[in-house]
């Protein structure tokens, strides 16, 4: 703790009034939570001529304030001392000790009879920095919903049904769903896993037949094809088996005396001749090449 100390500031003549401050240990300080210091303040010799009065003010009200703001003397207490109050001013800005400058003018006297106390203000602001998170959202994956490209085709009375599914990771099982002419929708068959991926019907009937393949995954996923069909042919008729007999009444050669005849050959085309029965040579009439523009029928 220091002692106490007088800190005079008087130019001029001894005649000339001029403050006396006494800071109680040396020095003045506040802070910004509302601390407050104090110093006295008297003249150097007995007013003559009146009541004293001494200006009191802060160089920066922003961080330091004084009161009174004035100090009147006489002769009564012009060396008894009077106090000057300094109170630190809170901002909220992170600014360290400031420093301030407490002045003390004779009101109508000289410049030179002044006098300034220095003041700190300790700050008593902290920096914080504040961290503003950002959620970050992640999006879940685009899951494709699966699909399954079925075709078929026929040779003859047999069907080849395939099936090409765009996933196979997780798949389960599918049931292939047969439409036949004439009928309803029924369950052909059902596979397990993703290595049957066809199947052949074969006798199928004359008409037409639909196809359907439904598959089902792991993860709950489902997947219809889409429809397929085709058509099996009616076959031409086969032979008549026992044919009724037809009479054909004789050729008479003597009442035709030739025999016109249409005769083919492969390759080459027909020709139509003529047959004289009696001495039985045949003369061409004309003929159809095979390979003619455009081809007969």
């Amino acid at each position: 703790i220091l002692s106490d100390e007088t800190v005079t500031v008087a130019v001029g003549d001894n005649d000339q009034v001029s403050v006396v401050t006494l800071e109680s240990d040396g020095s003045t300080g506040t802070t910004e939570s509302g601390g407050t210091d104090s110093f006295t303040v008297t003249l150097n010799i007995q007013p003559t001529a009146g009541d004293v009065i001494v200006a009191v003010s802060s160089s920066d009200t922003g961080e330091v304030a004084v009161a009174p703001a004035t100090l009147t003397f006489n002769s009564g207490n012009w060396n008894t001392g009077l106090t000057v109050t300094v109170t630190g001013v809170a901002d909220t800005t992170v600014d360290g000790t400031q420093n301030a400058t407490i002045a003390l003018s004779v009101v109508g006297g000289s410049s030179d009879t002044d006098v300034a106390v220095s003041v700190t203000n300790d700050d008593n602001d902290s920096s914080t920095v504040t961290t503003t998170t950002t959620p970050t959202t992640t999006e879940p994956p685009v899951v494709l919903e699966p699909e399954v490209l079925l075709s078929a085709f026929a040779v003859e009375d047999d069907g080849f049904v395939t099936w090409v599914p765009s996933r196979t990771d997780g798949l389960q099982s599918y049931v292939l769903a047969w439409s036949r002419p004439s009928e309803g929708w029924t369950t052909h068959d059902s596979y397990q896993g993703s290595d049957s991926l066809k199947d052949t019907l074969v006798g199928l009937a004359d008409g037409d037949h639909s196809f359907q393949v439904f598959a089902t995954y792991t993860d709950g996923a489902y997947a219809e094809s889409n429809i397929a069909s085709i058509t099996v042919p009616t076959p031409p008729p086969g032979p008549t088996v026992n044919p009724e007999p037809i009479d054909v009444d004789p050729f008479d050669c003597a009442a035709f005396p030739s025999l016109i005849q249409v005769m083919g050959t492969p390759g080459v085309g027909h020709s139509v001749k003529q047959l004289d029965v009696t001495s039985g040579q045949y003369s061409e009439i004309f003929s159809i090449s095979a390979n003619r523009s455009p081809p007969y029928t």
